[in-house]
């Protein structure tokens, strides 16, 4: 039998030092904005060059690829979260350890119980959280995550995860939920395999929760965009309303002195009234812009880089803007023509007859 021994991997020290060095920090802002660029990588990621710094970071202190890790980070609510198929395979690279592997228990009868899952409905902008009632069967089950140190051959088990303590967290009354599916059993051995890296290999996850845990954990809201509403008028005396606009003065005829009579000035001719103004649309805030945006992307089955040629054909962002960068103001004229745009229905400068 061999007595050769698999070791970890060192850690990369570049990480560490990578914003104190100025050239190294240099090296990783040009390597962030060539990711950026790529279509190949999350949206999250796409024309967003800290977030790709954060990832090179990451991917150094974990040494994996900077494209796995990548692929892998989903961000849930603004924070970032490792995807438990990632995890598992970081387990079983690090050299401590032997092939991940599972033990699965009936621990009872199957059984049914009637779950309370909140679900939100109604009109956009206007949607109301409703509870809705629905039964389900399940067999009481216990999985735990274990493996063999290579080193000793000890063997290590993490915290056991069964269907009843799903229950009990509130994992599976959630609409949309998985563990409501066919997939719970993998979802059972998912968690078993995230409590098994919290204890016995905590500098794999950063701290991190998996997405499925951060989707399970995570209290359901309503992220449809809403209306904005009308401001309120300020109260009087209030001393942080703005100023009313001051009104103009009427003119006052001075009466000239008879030694030299002069004509009176006629009267100021009235301005002609404006155009009238097209109907006032409510801007949404910047992401749920964004969102809108990148959902007319999907619908007509586009990139980003082929939608930016198409609004720079437009006219509607520079030949050197990007997306990501420009003004709120210029994404807000995007966001009203987006899927006219796309559809082709508004020509490219310079083709209008």
């Amino acid at each position: 039998m061999s007595t050769e021994l698999a070791t970890a991997p060192v850690a990369n020290t570049a990480a560490l030092s990578m914003f104190a060095n100025a050239e190294l920090f240099a090296l990783v802002q040009r390597q962030a904005q060539l990711i950026a660029t790529s279509d190949l990588i999350p949206k999250q990621f796409q024309g967003n060059v800290a977030n790709c710094a954060i990832a090179l970071e990451m991917a150094s202190r974990l040494g994996a690829s900077p494209f796995a890790v990548i692929q892998n980070l989903d961000v849930i609510h603004g924070r970032p979260s490792w995807r438990s198929t990632f995890l598992m395979g970081m387990i079983n690279a690090c050299g401590r350890f032997t092939p991940l592997q599972f033990k699965v228990e009936e621990t009872g009868k199957p059984r049914t119980v009637e779950l309370e899952i909140e679900r939100w409905e109604g009109p956009q902008g206007a949607r109301k959280k409703t509870t809705v009632k629905r039964p389900w069967t399940y067999t009481p089950t216990t999985c735990i995550a274990y493996a063999r140190y290579k080193a000793t051959g000890e063997e290590v088990t993490g915290p056991p995860v069964s269907y009843d303590m799903a229950l009990e967290e509130g994992w599976v009354a959630k609409d949309g939920s998985k563990w409501l599916t066919e997939l719970r059993e993998l979802m059972l051995r998912y968690r078993a395999a995230s409590f098994f890296a919290k204890v016995h290999a905590s500098d794999l996850t950063l701290g991190m929760q998996t997405a499925e845990e951060a989707h399970d954990i995570t209290p359901m809201r309503d992220v449809t965009p809403r209306e904005e509403a009308a401001t309120p008028p300020a109260p009087k005396g209030n001393p942080y309303a703005d100023p009313a606009p001051a009104a103009e003065a009427a003119p006052v005829e001075v009466e000239q002195p008879k030694k030299a009579t002069r004509a009176k000035k006629p009267a100021p001719a009235a301005e002609a009234a404006p155009p009238a103004e097209e109907p006032a649309v409510d801007r949404p805030n910047r992401t749920d812009m964004v969102a809108d945006i990148k959902e007319s992307w999907r619908e007509a089955e586009i990139t980003m880089s082929a939608a930016e040629a198409k609004y720079k054909a437009a006219g509607l962002i520079g030949p050197d803007e990007k997306l990501s960068t420009i003004t709120t103001d210029k994404l807000f004229e995007i966001w009203k023509v987006r899927g006219a745009v796309l559809r082709g229905e508004i020509q490219p400068e310079g083709d209008a007859q």
